[in-house]
C-alpha cells in the first residue's frame, strides 16, 4: 500500500517539476544553440525579435539576428514575457500554385474577352476554355515554382515563467 502511494507521489511530482525548475533550466531543455526563435523582452525588446540562439549562457540568450535588423542581441531569460520556437519551415508551394491559377485565370479570361468580343468573331466555349488553359497553365506552374523557394515558420510557444 505505501509502495503504491510512493509511487503516485513521484508521478505527480515528475509531472511537475518542470513548473518548479527555474526558468533558465526549463528554457535550457527546450531551446538550443542553433533553434531559431521569435521573443519579446520588454523594455529592451518591445516588438517581436526573430533570429537564430548562438549560445544559452547564465541566465543570457546570445541571439544572432540578420545585419539589417541590428545583428546579435544579449537577453536575459528574466526578461523574457513571450518566446517561441521554430519547430518546422513548410514550403508555400500549394499557396504559390493556387495564386499563380487564379491570376492565370483571371488573365486568360481577360485574354479570351477580348480576342471573342466583336461581330466577326463567333468563338465558341471549347475555343474560350482552351484560351483560358493555355494562358492559365504557364502561371500556375510559376506561382508553384516560386512558393516552392518560399518558407512560413510553424511556431511552438515555450514557457519562460
Amino acid at each position: 500500500m505505501r509502495s503504491a502511494a510512493l509511487a503516485s507521489v513521484l508521478v505527480v511530482v515528475s509531472a511537475w517539476r518542470p513548473a518548479v525548475l527555474g526558468a533558465q533550466e526549463v528554457l535550457e531543455t527546450q531551446v538550443e544553440p542553433g533553434d531559431r526563435i521569435r521573443f519579446v523582452a520588454p523594455p529592451q525588446f518591445p516588438d517581436r525579435v526573430t533570429g537564430r540562439v548562438t549560445a544559452i549562457e547564465q541566465g543570457v540568450l546570445q541571439v544572432d539576428r540578420k545585419s539589417s535588423q541590428g545583428g546579435p542581441v544579449a537577453v536575459s531569460v528574466a526578461d523574457l514575457s513571450s518566446l517561441e520556437i521554430s519547430v518546422d519551415r513548410k514550403r508555400q508551394t500549394v499557396l504559390g500554385l493556387g495564386i499563380g491559377a487564379g491570376v492565370g485565370l483571371a488573365l486568360g479570361g481577360l485574354l479570351a474577352w477580348a480576342y471573342c468580343d466583336g461581330p466577326d468573331n463567333q468563338c465558341e466555349f471549347g475555343d474560350v476554355a482552351l484560351l483560358t488553359g493555355v494562358v492559365a497553365v504557364p502561371f500556375s506552374a510559376i506561382g508553384a515554382l516560386l512558393g516552392n523557394f518560399t518558407y512560413k515558420d510553424v511556431w511552438q510557444e515555450v514557457t519562460v515563467q
